[in-house]
């Protein structure tokens, strides 16, 4: 089978996350989290569009290393400013600043340790994504259920990694397309829980 149809997935990555940066940096003043979590989206979004470009050209060798290295940096770059998003989104002003300082070096860290060592890149990414995942369902909202559906969307992008990437009970071209589709999937979902995020009430 051509290898072009790998980039239908990749390239409804690039769609979400350009609509999920659009609308977050469109609601800027109701949350300091959104810049982060658009930024972050785009940068999931980058390396899709290398992805849709590499299928489409049909430079799968040739961009193959490119398209590695910008999925692994922007993906855990990106899955670090989103969990920062999700922190800041629920802070007053006053902590605020320090989360945003004490996140994005914490961020920035995680990169440059997994660059250092590049076995640790997808327990950090984990662990990222485990923090959008407390920070979610700690979100204020109307009731338990909502934190619970906030918090199981959040989580997705775990469900994707651990049982859908490399599923051993699906088709490498299956896989590969449940994979991005789901990712997809998850950040509009995410882009979706932070417009509507608020301050939570202090514990």
């Amino acid at each position: 089978m051509p290898s072009q149809h790998y980039a239908i997935s990749e390239a409804a990555i690039v769609v979400v996350s350009l609509w999920g940066a659009w609308r977050l940096l469109r609601m800027h003043q109701t949350s300091m989290a959104n810049p982060f979590a658009a930024l972050g989206g785009l940068l999931f979004g980058l390396a899709a569009a290398v992805g849709t470009l590499r299928f489409i050209t049909g430079k799968i060798d040739e961009w193959a290393h490119i398209h590695q290295v910008i999925s692994q940096v922007g993906g855990l770059f990106g899955m670090a400013l989103i969990g920062v998003g999700f922190m800041v989104a629920q802070e007053i002003d006053k902590r605020r600043r320090y989360l945003i300082i004490k996140g994005v070096s914490a961020a920035t860290l995680s990169v440059l340790v997994a660059h250092i060592w590049p076995m640790l890149t997808a327990p950090i990414f984990i662990i990222w994504a485990a923090i959008a995942v407390v920070y979610a369902f700690r979100l204020s909202a109307d009731s338990r259920r909502d934190k619970l559906m906030a918090a199981s969307f959040t989580s997705f992008i775990l469900i994707s990694i651990l049982l859908i990437r490399k599923s051993p009970f699906l088709e490498v071209e299956i896989a590969w397309h449940l994979y991005h589709l789901s990712i997809a999937l998850w950040l509009f979902a995410i882009t979706h829980i932070l417009s509507k995020a608020r301050l939570r009430l202090p514990l």
